[in-house]
């Protein structure tokens, strides 16, 4: 069973960041934002944000584990046998 992460929550956020930026804010007028507008820059952010994301969430120790089953499909315990009561 895989290990629950906050990173993929953390990515998507930024990517939905991201792309509130480049959809919805307005481009500024250049007189007023010479160097970097709302719009880039909110879109940088957003990628910014999925970017660490995904780094952090590859470092992550994948801290799952696998179930083993027997022949019969029952589950078997840490010895190999199957489980009392199953």
């Amino acid at each position: 069973m895989p290990f629950q992460s906050i990173y993929p929550f953390c990515a998507s956020v930024g990517i939905l960041i991201g792309a509130i930026g480049v959809a919805v804010v307005d481009p500024a007028n250049p007189a007023q934002y010479p160097v970097l507008g709302p719009k880039i820059a909110v879109t940088i952010l957003g990628g910014a944000i999925m970017f660490v994301s995904v780094v952090l969430w590859s470092l992550e120790g994948n801290e799952g584990y696998h179930i083993h089953l027997n022949e019969d499909g029952s589950i078997k315990d840490d010895a190999g046998h199957a489980p009392a009561g199953h």
